[in-house]
């Protein structure tokens, strides 16, 4: 348990998975703010206080807590895209589309990392340049034949 490094115990992992699928925010937040003090280097309590506070409309406070939780062991998918969303939800589109990215390439299997890179990719700028790319490096036309002066 050194460093808060410990194994989190299921009764602490039940609680905070119960919050969340019942959706009481404020006491995720409280109830993972003590998982975070007790065991800071595990990712569910960086994990939940941030989705709570991205579902409270907190955005500073989630890209806080999400920015952790990319910070540790293991590199996960899911904390990219959870703070590709937070970030994308306060504009903050280039660093949005780095976290989706980095999503895809830790898990290439990820169905909701590629749907939040492609539709925030649809949304913004970057669309046309990611159409252009993509057209041009999939349909390339033939070489024409060069045509001799004599």
């Amino acid at each position: 348990m050194k460093n808060g490094a410990g194994a989190l115990p299921v009764a602490v992992a039940t609680e905070l998975v119960a919050l969340y699928g019942a959706g009481k925010w404020p006491q995720l937040v409280t109830a993972a703010g003590r998982v975070t003090t007790r065991y800071p280097r595990h990712l569910l309590g960086w994990q939940a206080s941030g989705k709570a506070f991205l579902q409270m409309s907190r955005v500073p406070e989630a890209i806080d807590m999400l920015s952790q939780v990319v910070k540790l062991p293991p590199d996960e998918a899911d904390g990219y895209n959870d703070l590709g969303n937070a970030l994308h939800a306060i504009g903050r589109t280039d660093e949005a589309m780095a976290s989706y990215s980095r999503a895809v390439s830790l898990n290439p299997r990820s169905p909701e990392a590629h749907s939040n890179r492609t539709l925030r990719r649809q949304q913004s700028r970057h669309y046309p340049i990611f159409v252009r790319l993509s057209v041009s490096s999939h349909f390339r036309l033939p070489a024409l034949p060069k045509v001799s002066d004599s």
